[in-house]
């Protein structure tokens, strides 16, 4: 009977582990679609830098084949990352998205 009760103990455990990491990953999430939706495609990078420093986020751009993208991570942690992209082309926005970092 003990052993029933010690392997429902770590099934339970596993079960609420999962839903947690699941629950935190909502709200880091929300954090990039939030971001992304204050970026209009109107805005030069410039001004997406100003949005990502105002908030207190840090950016990468990465340059390749005539495209610039601006990273910009909503969290600092290793695991579980998430982040707002902003894809330009010749200083034009061409997309925003909210997408997993990791």
């Amino acid at each position: 009977m003990s052993l029933v009760k010690y392997v429902i103990r770590i099934g339970l455990s596993g079960v609420l582990i999962i839903a947690f990491v699941r629950y935190c990953n909502y709200f880091i999430y929300k954090d990039a679609v939030g971001l992304c939706q204050e970026i209009t495609m109107s805005d030069s990078i410039e001004t997406v830098k100003d949005i990502a420093g105002a908030k207190g986020y840090t950016h990468y751009i990465h340059e390749g084949e005539g495209l610039k993208k601006v990273v910009i991570p909503t969290q600092d942690s290793p695991f579980f990352r998430f982040a707002c992209v902003v894809t330009f082309d010749e200083g034009v926005i061409l997309n925003k998205e909210a997408r997993s970092y990791d």
